[in-house]
């Protein structure tokens, strides 16, 4: 069926109504900041100032004694410091990023949260860090986490150490690319990197944590992305049944991916101190804090070979796709993936060779954000095939026109396209 045209089309081109737009314009919208419940503490976070250090001494005597001051955790204070996803409540030993939480604190006002926080006293041993892709694949680089590994020939491999994260190593291969490049005319070989990205949503993360104690549940209203995610973080921070922990999603004010992880690590350390003061607990992230934890887009670093026929036929295309996972994981195996896959574009390529994995540095975690790593793959892959027709003197749309998938094309994958495809029609259209 065309794209275009007149069409009587029940769903495309029409206006479809936000069903929340009327609660968030008149102000009936209830986000997690808005509740406040009788007895409630505020709470807040101690972060790292260090990009890798070792914690030597935590005293936290003068925070406990201030006035108003109910609760003051560090890791040993809890029955499990580490989520059950790779990066934990509370930091024990090592900090791997600026912003790392070390100390969690509730009180009965945001001031005396404050004042308790800065009581905190913290002595570190500051370490060399990586903060780059090519930094963290230096031979004798610092290794961030234990289980990284190292590259052999090229490639990740086990047994190894380095900074590697070897889950999320997708190796991709179709045909045979040495031979792709002995029958091209023309080769050319490019560089591309993107940047950090920040989600920037206008609410940011928040929750309050109540006890019940009648009917044995723990519940968290949280600005959760996703709450059978989050409910993970609740029942793994406090050590509790899942089935007696309870999350109640409030209105959103914007996610884009970023409010999963870390929305679960405030939900946890919320709990931690409601089970330890016996009170309902609200934990809202200043903006700063919400740019020092809040997970990323991840950074990539492209390397592109392609390999042409006199025609403008690409035969052979060749490449490594590394991206910036950050301290700890966040969803780099499963974009990794996802990149794998995307590898060649959208391209009718007989010869491919890809790889694609995630490093540890000492940044903050990338993670999910609108798009799952294809913005970052398709600037690079545009602007390389741009470049190819620049180079060897190729109308950039008809190069793109000749080479792109067809119905009964294989993709990189090799999955056949067994349907009809409207992408050079969309090409048209666009031009």
């Amino acid at each position: 069926m065309p794209l275009m045209g007149k069409k009587n089309y029940r769903h495309l081109n029409k206006r479809v109504n936000r069903v929340d737009a009327a609660d968030k314009i008149t102000g009936r919208a209830v986000y997690a900041a808005d509740i406040s419940l009788p007895g409630m503490l505020f709470s807040g976070c101690l972060r790292s100032n260090y990009a890798h250090a070792e914690i030597v001494e935590i005293d936290t005597a003068k925070a406990k004694a201030i006035k108003g001051v109910h609760a003051v955790l560090i890791a040993g204070d809890v029955p499990k410091s580490q989520s059950w996803a790779d990066y934990p409540f509370l930091c024990d030993g090592r900090v791997k990023y600026i912003g790392e939480t070390i100390a969690i604190v509730a009180a009965e006002t945001e001031t005396l949260v404050e004042d308790a926080i800065k009581a905190i006293e913290v002595k570190y041993r500051e370490l060399d860090g990586v903060f780059t892709i090519e930094d963290a694949l230096e031979e004798n680089a610092v290794q961030v986490r234990e289980k990284g590994v190292g590259l052999k020939d090229g490639v990740p491999c086990k047994n190894t150490k380095g900074n590697i994260f070897y889950d999320s190593y997708y190796a991709l291969r179709k045909g045979d690319v040495e031979k792709g490049f002995e029958e091209s005319d023309f080769i050319l070989e490019r560089e591309y990197r993107t940047s950090y990205v920040e989600h920037s949503y206008i609410e940011r993360e928040a929750c309050v944590v109540v006890k019940d104690q009648s009917a044995g549940l723990v519940t968290a209203y949280a600005s959760a992305q996703n709450p059978f995610f989050t409910r993970r973080y609740l029942a793994d921070a406090i050590q509790a049944p899942i089935n007696k922990c309870r999350i109640v999603q409030k209105t959103l004010g914007g996610s884009f991916g970023g409010k999963e992880e870390l929305v679960g690590l405030i939900v946890g350390r919320a709990a931690l101190l409601a089970v330890a003061t016996d009170r309902p607990v609200k934990m809202v992230m200043t903006r700063e804090e919400s740019f020092l934890e809040s997970a990323k887009r991840h950074p990539f670093v492209f390397k592109y070979k392609a390999g042409l026929k006199k025609n403008g036929q690409i035969v052979a295309w060749e490449g490594s796709q590394v991206a910036n996972s950050g301290a700890y994981n966040n969803q780099t195996q499963y974009l990794a993936c996802r990149a794998a896959i995307h590898s060649a574009g959208v391209y009718n390529i007989p010869h491919i060779k890809t790889d694609t994995y995630g490093v540890f540095t000492n940044n903050i975690h990338s993670g999910a954000m609108r798009g799952y790593s294809s913005p970052q793959i398709i600037f690079a892959q545009e602007q390389f095939i741009n470049e190819i027709a620049k180079e060897f003197g190729f109308d950039e749309i008809e190069l793109r026109k000749q080479n792109i998938l067809k119905q009964g094309n294989l993709t990189a994958t090799s999955q056949k396209l067994t349907e009809e495809t409207i992408t050079l029609e969309m090409v048209d259209h666009m031009v």
